[in-house]
């Protein structure tokens, strides 16, 4: 898939990530399996992001990545047996500003 995409569990951590997830630039460096949300993300989206783990709606939002990249951020909240255990994330990077 070409849509980058993450697995989180309930813990804030990451659990899966594709190979277009791997290759965003959020950081100084490539996502990690095993690190925890807050390494890539700005102030407020590890916070908005634990609001959903026992909801069924999908939401999306924008946020920044720790390098101030602008991305569009889909979540998924798992079903059936797995409700409240994750979160299925996708990113967008937002296009840039087009001044002038």
């Amino acid at each position: 898939l070409s849509l980058p995409i993450l697995g989180i569990s309930r813990e804030m951590i990451i659990v899966l990530a594709n190979k277009a997830a791997k290759a965003l630039e959020l950081t100084d460096h490539p996502i990690n399996i095993g690190d925890s949300l807050d390494v890539y993300f700005q102030n407020g989206t590890y916070d908005r992001i634990a609001e959903h783990f026992t909801g069924d709606d999908h939401i999306q939002f924008e946020c920044e990545g720790r390098n101030a990249r602008r991305f569009k951020i889909e979540l998924i909240p798992l079903a059936g047996r797995f409700k409240g255990k994750g979160l299925i994330l996708t990113l967008a990077p937002e296009a840039p500003a087009i001044v002038g």
